[in-house]
């Protein structure tokens, strides 16, 4: 993620306010669709979590420490890429 917001401050600083709404629109409903993907039971069930679990950490917005993840996770969510 931190390679996507590198790479492309130069061409998002060139861009006039409509274009930049419309980009900010994409990227908001993007995350929406996201959010609502994992609310979706049939996606924890196959990672071997409790759907019902997941979903109330989730709403509740209780998240597990950064080092308590899985290596991968720590990486992704670490916004360095290190």
């Amino acid at each position: 993620m931190a390679f996507g917001v590198l790479s492309l401050k130069d061409y998002y600083d060139e861009l006039d306010a409509a274009e930049l709404r419309e980009r900010q629109e994409l990227a908001f409903e993007a995350a929406l669709r996201m959010r609502d993907r994992l609310l979706l039971q049939e996606v924890w069930e196959d990672r071997g979590v409790d759907p019902k679990e997941a979903t109330l950490t989730m709403r509740n917005g209780r998240c597990r420490r950064r080092a308590e993840l899985p290596p991968f996770d720590q990486v992704l969510h670490s916004g360095t890429g290190r």
